[in-house]
């Protein structure tokens, strides 16, 4: 009975939030009658990448292009490839040493800042969540308006997911300022966004990348033999067709840019900033690495990525747990991303 009273003495305090909620399920609920036009894009899209796939050089052919230096864009190939394998051996030696280290109870990870009491809660994450989605909601809703109302034109794939992501992360960002500097007074830098012994932080996140690579490599590699073995067609992901066929310069460079630097920022300000300290104050801070990097891997969610990302989340936030900074996690992530980034640009290359 008490925590009966306990869920209605919250619903009462977030009547605001709850109505939020009730408007955001109604609009999924109505969007579900969209699902079939829905699915003819990624149809559509599935296409293209399949046609994109079809029309890759075979391995011997792009290794007489890197022999004969005919191709900028196998010979990167051919230096990501090896680079990996190095980063492979390298990361292994480093696993072995961090468990005897750790075995041995040596800390080796330093840390670069005190730890700061959080007062924002779990309720909080929660509230920034529903506020989001329904602001995100609202913005489509009036621009689907306007553009009947006043004939405005249609945004092609790569515009509109540009120009989504870019409002995403301004919505994040002044949510978080608006909870984190004004309702609950503190200075922005409790998220660990700070420049102490910034260059030692950043060599942490380097070493750090490179000592996840055999796990990532070994868990890529079961993702990918357990789809072979169920015949499972990974879904098409937008963002790997935009970076397929965009052709305009500036358009592909802001996204170049968004990917790699300014998404990692931003998120790891929301998901190991704010997310993971609100978590760790309710449930422990084993518990709070691995929830929040589930919720990490859920909103990138692939059903083969799954699990890599996870594993990335939890060095995200292990990183930032034990140096209490984000400049190890953001160096992280950002080295990730330019990385699949590149890879991708060289395969397009190929073709082009």
């Amino acid at each position: 009975m008490s925590n009966l009273r306990r869920i209605v003495k919250i619903i009462k305090k977030n009547k605001l939030y709850v109505w939020l909620l009730i408007f955001i399920i109604a609009f999924n609920l109505l969007a579900k009658f969209n699902a079939i036009s829905t699915e003819a894009k990624l149809e559509i899209q599935a296409k293209r990448i399949k046609s994109f796939e079809a029309k890759l050089p075979s391995a011997e052919r792009i290794k007489q292009m890197v022999l004969n230096q005919s191709n900028i864009y196998a010979q990167t190939l051919f230096i990501l490839f090896l680079m990996s394998f190095l980063a492979l051996i390298i990361g292994a030696i480093i696993d072995i040493i961090f468990i005897v280290l750790k075995t041995s109870k040596v800390e080796i990870i330093p840390r670069s800042s005190p730890s700061y009491k959080t007062n924002w809660k779990l309720i909080d994450v929660i509230r920034v969540i529903i506020l989001f989605v329904f602001i995100s909601y609202v913005v489509s809703i009036g621009y689907a308006f306007f553009k009947k109302a006043f004939g405005l034109g249609e945004f092609d794939t790569v515009s509109k997911m540009v120009t989504g992501m870019t409002l995403s992360y301004v919505i994040i960002i002044s949510l978080l300022i608006y909870f984190i500097s004004y309702k609950h007074r503190n200075k922005f830098k409790i998220l660990g966004l700070h420049f102490k012994k910034f260059f030692r932080n950043i060599f942490l996140g380097i070493v750090g990348y490179i000592a996840i690579i055999p796990i990532l490599a070994l868990v890529v590699f079961i993702a990918m033999a357990i789809s072979s073995y169920l015949k499972y067609t990974p879904e098409p992901q937008p963002l790997l067709d935009a970076l397929f066929i965009e052709k305009k310069p500036f358009l592909f460079f802001y996204l170049i840019l968004i990917i790699c630097f300014i998404g990692p920022l931003i998120e790891e300000l929301f998901f190991r900033g704010f997310v993971y300290r609100a978590l760790k104050e309710r449930i422990g801070k084993a518990a709070a690495v691995m929830t929040s990097a589930v919720f990490f891997a859920w909103l990138h969610m692939t059903l083969i990525g799954f699990f890599p990302i996870l594993i990335l989340g939890i060095l995200l936030a292990y990183l930032y747990e034990k140096n209490g900074t984000l400049i190890p996690s953001i160096t992280v992530h950002m080295i990730h991303n330019t990385i699949i980034v590149i890879f991708l640009y060289s395969l397009k290359g190929l073709i082009s």
